[in-house]
């Protein structure tokens, strides 16, 4: 991303040129140019740090090379290439010089650190120049990189080469097992011979596909409740054991087995968390539960027949709960399962345990850690990673030490991970997610659909994570990358607020946002880079006046009263033993109230500024439901409470204050709905009959003329093998 780009100003092909060379410094020193663990460190290096010089990392380049780099990668628009044949150009004159001996293929100023002089360039380097000249235009640049590589490639061989890891992703070969677009989940037997898939239609179905033949079945029908978790293999191949949620109650999801042909289902245990993962013979699974009432996750072993279960390993959910699905080590002695580590410098952990709950090995990391797959030789686990800014990426952590190994690094998201027994097959599921917001007028007549006047106002591939209109009918916006934008009904005249929040907070990322009270007043959840802390601040959007309201350890979603003077906000506090707490504090500052205390989440004020509704889990065990709880903005028990069905979600208030606006699935879309408070039915008010697979947020202008909605799309989702990774 060019530094034009990461500051939301206009873009034109220098922007592609700068993203050019920082892909031809990372093939030239095996490093980015611009890195830190998270997108907002990254943002701030690209807009002003300076990489360090190739002849350092690499001194088998000629300083030439490194020049070439830089000029690309100049942060002034007006200092950097203007056209990729000026590259090619520049590329071509040192190939020549090269060639000819004028130019020696180790830099000057670093020769004595040398210990291998690059050799002359093959001749095939003057087959690709010549192709180059050919294919000018739209493959200039890819035919460039191509000449980059037979200039630099015993340089780049030599960096390669001085400690080769366990998994070498540069070697790996990535390809689509599947291609309709549908998938959701996937898993690959141990023989390699089928892989197991769950498919996205109007319900979700379960697939058998063989490799070698390439045929497939339907080995579970369509039916509603999803396949949350994912499935396995048996160790022999002959069973699929999968999750499927309730189609009563979709927070309890159960896992069943069924033969890998087809056949009759099986219906093993109640209430899981995770997929489960086979002991090397196959005579037991492990697998995580969730108790919110008891604020505590379970990591569990039973037999394959779903006799014996117990727990082994208990951790407190609200800060160091399990995370994705755990893994059995080949020789069956370790589970490696990630875990939350909130608090600190870290997000999360790869633990590994024996079969009896014993900690064995810990790694912590400024990532938190989803699902989990062991090498079968025991060497390492592969596992997928993500940021609070980040797609959900593959990692590879050498065992029994070493640093982690980054195996992806895209822009689609990753999940479900499995191999084969022989090591050589990791296969995982891809998915490609668009986030866009819409605006439109709400029509005056009551037949004329919702949607029908909405228009899409962003176009990058997730924007409008949190919406909130200002009182002056402007836009706030918190994209996926947890950036903050203040913008016009249309999409333009984008402002980026982070640079506001400064000298507060360096880096800033921002979590949620809303309007309050004067058009120039927004009161934002943020933090730090590393998303430690989020606390609450009232930020002037003329001024920049910066308030810091809150000392929490982490606080999401803050909702203000129509004067302004009071912010509702849950909070997550380590010490405190809860999974969240309704806060509210005067937006002067001052003591913070708490108005709930328990798995209380989303809060929203009512128009009138006199209650407060929040979602919460209701129930214990297998009659746990989702409710939406309505209180006094003062505090006290709560007024009403509204059972919420299906996958029901509140995005707070209708208007009038009479309903509540909820988000509901009516496959293979899902709708916005108005729950009415007196009772009744929901009413639909949009009537999308394909994606969005989510609407992540919802707004209402001030005078109720306008809707603000994030509508999320799938691009494409397939499975895809990884093979030559070692």
């Amino acid at each position: 991303m060019s530094p034009e780009q990461a500051r939301g100003d206009e873009l034109d092909m220098r922007s592609d040129l700068f993203s050019f060379g920082a892909v031809l410094y990372q093939m030239a020193t095996r490093r980015l140019p611009f890195a830190g663990p998270t997108s907002a460190v990254i943002f701030h290096a690209i807009l002003e740090k300076t990489p360090p010089p190739i002849a350092e990392l690499n001194p088998n380049l000629p300083d030439k090379f490194g020049e070439i780099v830089f000029k690309a990668l100049e942060k002034d628009p007006d200092l950097r290439y203007q056209t990729a044949a000026e590259i090619r150009a520049d590329l071509r004159r040192l190939e020549r010089d090269v060639s000819s001996g004028k130019v020696t293929g180790t830099s000057p100023s670093s020769a004595a650190r040398a210990t291998v002089v690059a050799p002359r360039p093959v001749s095939s380097a003057a087959v690709l120049i010549e192709q180059a000249e050919r294919h000018k235009g739209a493959f200039s640049v890819v035919l460039a990189a191509v000449i980059l590589i037979a200039i630099v490639a015993v340089g780049i061989y030599r960096l390669l080469t001085r400690s080769v890891p366990t998994v070498n992703p540069l070697n790996m070969t990535v390809n689509k097992l599947t291609d309709n677009g549908t998938v959701a989940s996937a898993a690959i037997s141990p023989d390699g011979r089928y892989a197991a898939y769950v498919r996205r239609d109007v319900a979700p179905s379960l697939w058998v596909k063989q490799l070698a033949a390439d045929s497939e079945i339907q080995v579970v029908p369509p039916q509603p409740g999803g396949f949350d978790f994912g499935m396995r293999f048996s160790p022999d191949g002959n069973y699929i054991f999968y999750t499927n949620a309730d189609k009563d109650n979709p927070e309890i999801v159960d896992l069943y087995s069924v033969p890998s042909l087809g056949g009759t289902t099986r219906h093993l245990i109640k209430n899981i968390a995770s997929a489960p993962a086979f002991s090397p013979d196959g005579k037991r699974i492990t697998f995580s539960h969730r108790l919110l009432e008891k604020n505590q996750d379970e990591l569990c072993v039973a037999n394959s027949d779903g006799t014996g279960e117990h727990v082994v390993l208990v951790r407190d959910a609200a800060t160091k709960g399990f995370m994705g699905d755990p893994s059995w080590s080949g020789d069956g002695k370790l589970i490696a399962i990630g875990a939350d580590e909130s608090g600190g410098e870290n997000f999360g952990s790869l633990l590994l345990v024996a079969p009896d709950g014993k900690q064995v090995k810990r790694f912590v990391y400024n990532f938190w850690v989803g699902p989990a797959a062991w090498i079968p030789d025991g060497s390492g686990v592969f596992m997928v990673t993500y940021t609070p800014n980040t797609p959900a990426q593959i990692m590879f952590q050498p065992y029994p030490a070493g640093e982690p190994v980054r195996v992806t690094n895209d822009f689609t998201n990753y999940c479900c991970l499995t191999m084969t027994a022989d090591s050589k097959v990791l296969l995982a599921a891809q998915e490609q997610i668009f986030e866009n917001v819409f605006v439109g007028s709400v029509p005056k007549n009551s037949r004329v659909p919702l949607e029908a006047g909405l228009k899409q106002i962003t176009s990058e591939q997730a924007s409008g994570e949190k919406l909130s209109w200002t009182a002056d009918s402007k836009l706030l916006v918190v994209d996926a990358m947890h950036r903050a934008y203040l913008m016009d009904a249309d999409g333009s005249h984008r402002v980026p607020l982070v640079p506001l929040l400064e000298p507060e907070i360096r880096a800033a990322i921002v979590h949620s946002l809303t309007a309050c009270g004067t058009p120039d007043t927004a009161v934002l959840a943020a933090g730090p880079a590393n998303a430690s802390v989020l606390r609450l601040y009232k930020l002037n959007l003329s001024s920049g006046e910066l308030r810091r309201l809150t000392g929490e350890t982490l606080v999401f979603n803050p909702s203000c009263t129509p004067d302004g003077k009071w912010v509702v906000y849950q909070s997550s506090s380590a010490s405190s033993n809860v999974v969240m707490n309704i806060m509210k504090v005067s937006t002067e500052g001052g003591t913070p109230v708490e108005l709930a205390r328990g798995a209380d989440f989303h809060p929203y004020v009512s128009p009138d500024g006199k209650l407060v509704v929040s979602e919460r889990l209701g129930g214990v065990g297998t009659k746990r439901k989702q409710e939406f709880v309505i209180q006094s903005v003062e505090g006290g028990e709560p007024v009403r409470v509204l059972s919420a069905t299906a996958t029901m979600q509140q995005f707070g208030w209708s208007p009038d204050g009479q309903a509540l606006m909820v988000v509901q699935d009516t496959a293979p879309a899902r709708n916005l709905f108005r729950l009415p408070l007196a009772g009744g039915h929901p009413v639909q008010l949009t009537h999308f009959d394909s994606e969005p697979l989510l609407i992540s947020a919802v707004a209402w202008s001030h005078d109720s003329r306008k809707l603000a909605i994030t509508r999320q799309r799938r691009n494409s989702t397939d499975a895809v093998m990884f093979t030559n990774f070692r």
